[in-house]
């Protein structure tokens, strides 16, 4: 069977990395804050830094690092950088994050 960590009941599961993974306050925190602002219960979340060994068929990451989105995009993956002051690509444009999600979500067939 698959993990508890990575089964989803959602359309979408969160992959994301807390500051400091090893720090509880800081895991708490970030969970607390999904669950809080966008109603994204725990079970839905992955905490991890190795976001590229999500990648595959029909996933979307919008990520604000360029790495990541580098190495979910070679890994098999769609990435849309999250324009940021430290990613130089992306620029300021956050209308381009919003066509390409629902570009993304048509296309994969997954409601935003």
């Amino acid at each position: 069977g698959s993990s508890p960590c990575c089964r989803s009941t959602r359309a979408a599961t969160i992959c994301t990395a807390p500051m400091h993974l090893n720090t509880e306050i800081c895991v708490g925190a970030k969970l607390d804050w999904l669950e809080s602002y966008f109603g994204i219960r725990p079970e839905d979340v992955i905490l991890t830094r190795k976001k590229w060994m999500m990648a595959g068929d029909n996933r979307i990451l919008v990520d604000d690092s360029d790495e990541n989105c580098g190495r979910f995009w070679n890994a098999g993956g769609s990435a849309i950088i999250f324009p940021q002051p430290w990613n130089v690509s992306a620029g300021r444009n956050y209308q381009h994050v919003l066509n390409n999600i629902a570009f993304m979500s048509g296309r994969f067939g997954v409601g935003v």
